[in-house]
């Protein structure tokens, strides 16, 4: 009827080697801090020595919408950003091996097709007739700062416990 099934708990998955990003390529994934990708890249935008006037922010899979609000923000954060948005995507390959005695005959490779985002920003002016191309936001739309404002502290670990545990009591009747 169909391809064997494989019991996958029995695999690993190889680590795949990370390409390094470009100056002024960040690279968003679902675990990065949306507030350190802002402050990285007004600190860029407003270095005046190295002429970094341009940024790409790419992203794939549940990423996306993350370097859709990372865009947003610097927009209304950086004054005269022009845009150009492009949807790509490709086949990413998963390599798993067997925990134990692992060989290349043993290998699955998984492929799977995941959409991408590029968001070009810049303080130049891009190709107005680009498909994706987005004008400067005006002037009185845009609080513009040459820093970002640093992290607060992290919340302790209990209170943060004790938040998600609100309104526990309430749904037992318990008063």
């Amino acid at each position: 009827m169909g391809a064997d099934k494989v019991d996958m708990s029995k695999y690993k998955l190889v680590p795949e080697e990370k390409e390094e990003p470009n100056k002024g390529e960040f690279f968003i994934g679902k675990n990065h801090s949306i507030r350190d990708i802002i402050a990285d890249a007004i600190e860029l935008l407003n270095k005046e020595e190295d002429g970094s006037r341009t940024l790409v922010l790419k992203a794939r899979g549940q990423a996306v919408s993350k370097a859709v609000a990372v865009a947003e923000v610097l927009k209304r954060r950086v004054a005269g950003l022009h845009q150009i948005v492009k949807v790509d995507g490709g086949i990413v390959k998963h390599t798993y091996e067997l925990k134990e005695n692992p060989t290349e005959d043993t290998r699955i490779v998984q492929e799977k097709f995941i959409t991408g985002l590029q968001v070009c920003l810049s303080l130049d002016e891009l190709d107005k007739t680009a498909p994706g191309y987005q004008e400067p936001l005006p002037e009185d739309m845009v609080t513009d700062v040459k820093e970002f404002p640093e992290a607060k502290e992290p919340a302790p670990a209990a209170a943060k416990k004790k938040r998600n545990q609100r309104g526990g009591d309430r749904k037992r009747g318990e008063r």
